[in-house]
């Protein structure tokens, strides 16, 4: 899987950590935050909205950072991220907005559902 970013990127940040976390690996494909790399018709094919992160895989594309979360613990079920109960995947999704960001990841990180 490769996975499209700049350095200093939250959200491309999170795709990281989550495929850490689960064991996936990953190419990384860095950037410059242009709107020339950002705009250009190669990358809009990956991303329509011209955002990163975006990920190759499977022979096809996807963007948004919690849409390839999804993805992932879909394809890899295994150490989930959202804990494994109904009661653990709210708590996390409730946590997330009030810290920020992929802080939600690093607080399921070791627990155990």
């Amino acid at each position: 899987m490769k996975i499209h970013m700049f350095s200093g990127s939250g959200f491309a940040w999170r795709i990281q950590l989550a495929c850490e976390l689960k064991g996936i690996p990953y190419d990384p494909a860095y950037m410059q935050p242009t709107p020339e790399n950002l705009k250009s018709a190669a990358f809009l094919k990956l991303s329509p909205r011209g955002k990163v992160p975006a990920i190759e895989a499977d022979g096809y594309s996807l963007s948004e950072s919690l849409a390839i979360m999804a993805y992932l613990e879909a394809k890899h079920p295994e150490r989930p991220l959202f804990g494994t109960t109904q009661s653990a995947y709210r708590s996390t999704l409730h946590v997330r907005p009030r810290l920020g960001g992929g802080v939600s990841i690093l607080l399921i990180l070791g627990r155990q559902f």
